[in-house]
Order: structure tokens, then sequence, then C-alpha cells
């Protein structure tokens, strides 16, 4: 709480054991997919840092006195988004490795639950005709642990064979999470460009880039007419700062750009709705991380929100 205000931070991720982490190898090396994550069996018949006790006591000293020691009352954690591992070249392993995080955030938001919110990974296959096949896993998150949100790689695989989120291939999701008032989190996750090696933590890169892509083409396109109670909360301040002005004329059937950076311009097309900056913004939040104690923090609603 921050002068009598509570503080919510719609951008942080779970905090794991590392023998969490090793599974991930332990699926690859294997290449055995499995229909039920380690997290799911009986306390005792996990290994010892995944026996809830010993999970709860890691993210107690690791994530719930950090979040105290930066006056932040609630955050909506996700999967960390580098080792989403969207490249895995067997689908059903990815799956496995999803399932998995998603037991791991469930656990965390299970331990402390006035303190954290619980946002999902899903199995993006970019290469899948549409977007249908990542809902199952919504509907068992949402049974299981009660998840309020999504986490979205625009580019799961990093190599720029995504279609871009304007495109029909998000359709499903985005009705899906319209129908059942569940916001996206966009967040860029691996990406396998071997020019940026020489950069320390280039993974970052491609979260910059990959958010900043997102942020336009939802903007320019007609997503949002067609998907009106969509919320979208696009992570590190969206990436970058927009650069493109609205355009005074369109040859696209969507209705232009609405974005917070830009105002409605006159345009030739009499079907042109022209919509305040303010009703734009109400759709967006561009979350951003705080690395250090400070006097305020981002927040935002699961609902509307702006920053």
């Amino acid at each position: 709480m921050y002068q009598g205000q509570l503080v919510y931070d719609v951008h942080g991720h779970v905090t794991g054991p590392d023998a969490y982490r090793a599974a991930a190898t332990g699926l690859m090396a294997s290449n055995t997919p499995q229909a039920r994550s380690v997290l799911m069996r009986p306390d005792a018949d996990r290994p010892g840092p995944l026996r809830d006790e010993n999970f709860k006591q890691l993210v107690l000293k690791q994530h719930v006195e950090y979040m105290d020691e930066r006056n932040i009352d609630v955050q909506i954690i996700g999967p960390r988004p580098f080792i989403m591992l969207g490249w895995m070249p067997n689908y059903e392993i990815l799956v496995s490795w999803t399932r998995l995080t998603n037991d791991a955030i469930g656990k965390q938001v299970s331990f402390f639950p006035d303190r954290f919110l619980t946002s999902m990974q899903l199995p993006q296959n970019c290469h899948a005709e549409d977007s249908t096949h990542m809902l199952d896993e919504i509907d068992r998150c949402k049974k299981e642990w009660g998840a309020m949100s999504v986490y979205v790689g625009p580019d799961p695989e990093g190599l720029r064979q995504t279609p871009g989120m304007d495109k029909p291939y998000w359709y499903p999701l985005y009705a899906k999470c319209q129908q059942d008032g569940l916001p996206i989190i966009v967040h860029g996750t691996n990406h396998q460009d071997n020019r940026l090696t020489p950069i320390n933590q280039n993974y970052q890169v491609g979260f910059m880039t990959e958010q900043f892509i997102a942020t336009q083409l939802l903007g320019f396109s007609d997503v949002f007419d067609r998907y009106p109670e969509l919320k979208v909360i696009v992570c590190h301040c969206g990436g970058a700062l927009s650069r493109f002005p609205r355009p005074t004329t369109t040859t696209s059937s969507a209705t232009p750009a609405r974005t917070c950076s830009s105002t409605p311009v006159p345009t030739t097309r009499p079907s042109y709705r022209p919509r305040s900056t303010r009703s734009t913004c109400r759709r967006w939040c561009w979350a951003r991380k705080l690395p250090a104690p400070v006097a305020t923090s981002t927040r935002a609603r699961a609902a509307p929100a702006t920053t």
C-alpha cells in the first residue's frame, strides 16, 4: 500500500524452484510428453523442492518479501517469457511444459491467494491454422487455478513466421477472452536472431521489438471493432514509443487506428467514426517493470485500465 492506496502490479512472473525449470530439460531430453505435471502428483510423490511447504517458503523469501519492500499489495503472475520455449520442435512436449508452468503459477497463487492472481501460459503453435488449439488450456486453468488472464507471445517461435496479431489466426483466442472476460497480457518471448548474439541478455531485444509490433498492429487494425470488449495489456510500455501518425486517408477496410499516442484526424472514408483518445486508452494498459523500491508503481485492474 502507498499513501493509503492499494497497489496492483499487472506484470509479474512465477517464482519456481530450480527443479521446476530443470523439468523442461527432462521433457526435451526424454522426448516424452506428460499428460499430468509433476506438481499435480500427491505431495509425497514429488521431489523435495517441489513439495508444497518447500515451494511456499521459496516464494515467501524470494517473491512476497520483495513485494513487501516495494509496497506492492497484489501482483498478477504469469510465465517467465524467455523460458516459455515456444521454439520446441515437438509440440506435445511444449504442451507438457506449458501445463507444468501453469501448475507452478497456480501453486504459487494458492499459497498466497491474497497477494497473487493467476495469468496462464498458452501452448502456442504458430503453424496451426488458427489459435483454437490454445483454448483447452484456458478452460483447464480456469477450472484448476481460477486463472483470470492469459499471456501471449506475439512470435513464440522467434523466427518471425507467426501471423501478426491483427490477423484472423488470433480471432478464436480474442473471441474466447472477450467471452470469458480474460485480459490478454502481451509479452515478447524468445527470438532466434543470430545477429544479436554479441548483445548481453539479447532476448530483451526480442521483447522490445515484438511488443512494439504487436501494439502497432492492434492499434492500426480493426481488432477492437471486431471485439469491442477485449482487454489488452502490453508489457514494457508497449516496447517503444509510436512513431506513426494516424493516416488522413485509408485504403483498408479497417477502421483507422485507435492508439494512446494519437488523436483522431479527418478521413475521406465516410464510414469512419471518430473516437476520442480517452475512449482509445480505456482499452490498453502499458505495464512497466520497476526494479527498485519506488514511490509509485504501475496499477491496473483486470478491467479496462490505463497508466
